[in-house]
């Protein structure tokens, strides 16, 4: 647990009170992170301006085309030799037959 201390008693009542909020992740005020989201930039402006000798600033003006998406990552957890391996099985325990027997 670490950095995280355990809730005392008398806080416990207001864990119940808001458990559905708690356990709702379709409401959640996140920002999306950086990593996952697409952002379809229309306008990518850098301004540099010069007040005097230090005050050096850099000003950012972003326009987006639309909201931001949410990129997801799909990967195959079953492939061909997986489903190779599957079909040899069954018929090894139903048929009795194995690619080795077929060879001998």
């Amino acid at each position: 647990m670490g950095q995280f201390r355990h809730c005392k008693i008398n806080e416990l009542a207001c864990i119940a009170d808001n458990i559905n909020d708690i356990k709702s992740t379709e409401r959640c005020p996140c920002k999306l992170g950086c990593y996952n989201t697409v952002y379809d930039v229309e306008k990518f402006i850098v301004h540099n301006t010069e007040d005097g000798e230090d005050n050096r600033r850099r000003e950012l003006e972003v326009e987006f085309v639309s909201w931001p998406m949410v990129r997801y990552k799909r990967e195959v957890l079953f492939g061909w030799v997986d489903l190779l391996v599957s079909f040899g099985g069954i018929a090894g325990l139903f048929l009795g037959f194995s690619l080795l027997s077929g060879v001998e």
